[in-house]
């Protein structure tokens, strides 16, 4: 019933006056029917299934040119090439960061068609449209820290930049992940209302994630004092205030187990997400 926080921190400070635009090259040995399936991401260290059938590449690069390359533009691109193929998953090989030649993301990646694709999910983003479920809870090995708890929420947001070019607007993209192969559940003790308590724990995660892109949000900084601790600063105030606030949540509400207090979290969540709702994505 209580969570581990998977922290992931991801910054790149950019000092380069070229812009880019994506490049994509694909090269496709398996042409399959072109699939409406949602597209999953594996990265690097991420294990496919077995009976994976690959369905042949796609890398994303730059030219010098425009600027349409952060990270989630590159990965979408990709994404829908994958589709096109007919594959449902891409697994990222190769990732290379923005540095001072370029302030592209740039990716190498291999398509694939998996069955039931959904089953082998590593991660998933926070959305008011997809609620967990048990499935989600993929570990099998039950953290050691937690040896009285019925599940595990392995949840947390972060942050990246991208600089489009010297004289553009920075971007900070805040993000809120649920890491399904590091989240657990005791298939024995799983009920309506235990899931109900690990959904708020990953809501609360996302308070957090739109406090944090309202507090960016009026910070002075750009592409020339990204170096600086404003942003970092900020974060690790928001981090701590976080893990202090799940902790608070679990003992006051006894990991879900009292109703009365249980509703009274999901009901203070709630208004609080509301009350950003323009910083929702």
């Amino acid at each position: 019933m209580i969570r581990t926080i998977y922290k992931i921190l991801f910054l790149a400070s950019l000092y380069s006056f070229l812009s880019c635009a994506p490049v994509i090259r694909t090269s496709i040995q398996k042409k399959l029917p072109v699939s409406y399936e949602e597209v999953i991401i594996f990265e690097n260290k991420d294990f496919l299934p077995e009976d994976a059938i690959k369905i042949g590449r796609v890398d994303i690069f730059d030219n010098g040119v425009s600027t349409n390359c952060g990270y989630e533009q590159v990965v979408d691109m990709a994404k829908k090439e994958a589709s096109k193929a007919g594959g449902n998953a891409i697994h990222i090989v190769k990732h290379f960061l923005p540095d001072l030649r370029s302030t592209c993301h740039k990716i190498e990646a291999k398509i694939y068609k998996i069955n039931d694709v959904k089953k082998y999910e590593p991660r998933f983003y926070w959305s008011e449209n997809r609620k967990l479920v048990w499935s989600d809870f993929k570990s099998v090995n039950k953290p050691e820290l937690f040896e009285d708890e019925a599940a595990v929420t392995y949840c947390g947001f972060g942050y990246y930049s991208n600089v489009t070019n010297a004289l553009g607007k920075i971007e900070i993209k805040v993000f809120n992940v649920f890491q399904c192969k590091k989240s657990w559940l005791d298939t024995f003790d799983k009920n309506a209302q235990l899931l109900v308590h690990e959904q708020t724990h990953f809501d609360l995660c996302e308070v957090y994630t739109r406090k944090f892109r309202k507090t960016i949000k009026d910070l002075p900084i750009n592409n020339f004092n990204m170096n600086n601790d404003k942003v970092e600063s900020a974060f690790r105030r928001l981090w701590d205030e976080y893990n202090h606030k799940q902790f608070t949540y679990d003992e006051e509400t006894v990991h879900g187990t009292i109703p009365e207090k249980q509703n009274e979290w999901n009901l203070l969540i709630l208004k609080e997400l509301q009350g950003m709702d323009e910083f929702k994505e």
